[in-house]
């Protein structure tokens, strides 16, 4: 039999072929890729650096978005201490720890069975307020002294501290809607500021204690919102699709990062962190 062209069954099997693999290419593309993963933005008290969760480890960036570094392979919520000499974080028990920012000497400061989802450091360095199974507690920087500041049949979260630690502001979610309030740091006096039909969460107070931004989400999105500490002059800061979440000043005010999410899916989905003005303009990626 003289070569030539491959038979009508060759050119069958091999665009067979050809079909299997693009299958499995697609396959790996659409479920197995790496999508970015990267959340829980906490700037330096110098504003020069951002410390972020990528993956369930923790990493710590450059606030222009260069020289990433990861501290540790398993870790989340990483916090700055006020001194800018430590980071709470919280591990894969949801226990609290603390290290230097270098990932070094890092020490447990909680080892009893609740679970715990969020941390904040206060001002001056001495508490850390922390979201436990549904409520805010504070406890003393070394792990002692934990103390319940809450008690509501809502789910609380998100604590966040005032610039002058006399307050705590956070989310309190019922009845699937969720409200930003605040309380003194010793839990009295506890306040709505934020009643709206949408999703509000993630407060931040701005650093001279003016201003808190928040996400506020609706059924199909979730945006970046910012108002007066009271309450009032709510403003609309990111617009369009996706989820804006995690808001969280810079030092001096001018910046907010924050954590975008794109997709669900495929390539260029996934969170990322990003830094904008504090009036919503220049929104910039940091993370790939």
């Amino acid at each position: 039999m003289k070569r030539g062209h491959p038979s009508f069954l060759k050119k069958a099997l091999y665009g067979l072929g050809a079909l299997v693999i693009l299958a499995v290419v697609s396959f790996l593309v659409l479920f197995l890729w790496p999508y970015p993963d990267n959340s829980d933005p906490s700037w330096s008290p110098d504003g020069t650096r951002i410390a972020f969760t990528r993956h369930s480890e923790i990493w710590v960036m450059n606030a222009d978005g260069t020289n990433q570094t990861k501290l540790l392979d398993s870790g989340q919520c990483p916090n700055w201490s006020p001194d800018g000499t430590k980071i709470a974080f919280i591990s894969e028990t949801f226990d609290v720890w603390i290290m230097n920012t270098d990932g070094s000497n890092q020490t447990k400061l909680t080892s009893d069975a609740q679970e715990i989802f969020c941390l904040a450091w206060s001002p001056d360095g001495t508490k850390i307020a922390l979201e436990v199974n549904g409520d805010i507690w504070v406890m003393n920087a070394d792990g002692s002294n934990q103390t319940r500041l809450t008690y509501t049949q809502a789910y609380d979260g998100g604590p966040a501290w005032s610039p002058d630690g006399t307050k705590i502001a956070f989310c309190s979610v019922s009845e699937d809607n969720g409200d930003i309030w605040v309380m003194n740091a010793d839990g009295s006096n506890q306040t709505r500021l934020a009643y709206t039909e949408a999703w509000d969460g993630g407060p931040a107070w701005s650093p001279d204690g003016t201003r808190i931004a928040f996400q506020s989400a609706s059924d199909s999105s979730s945006n970046i919102w910012v108002m007066n500490a009271d309450g009032a002059n709510e403003t609309n800061l990111t617009t369009g699709s996706g989820w804006h979440e995690s808001p969280v000043w810079s030092p001096d005010g001018s910046r907010i990062a924050f954590v975008i999410s794109e997709g669900n899916i495929g390539p260029g989905s996934g969170r990322r962190i990003c830094v904008m003005n504090a009036d919503g303009t220049n929104q910039t990626k940091l993370t790939k």
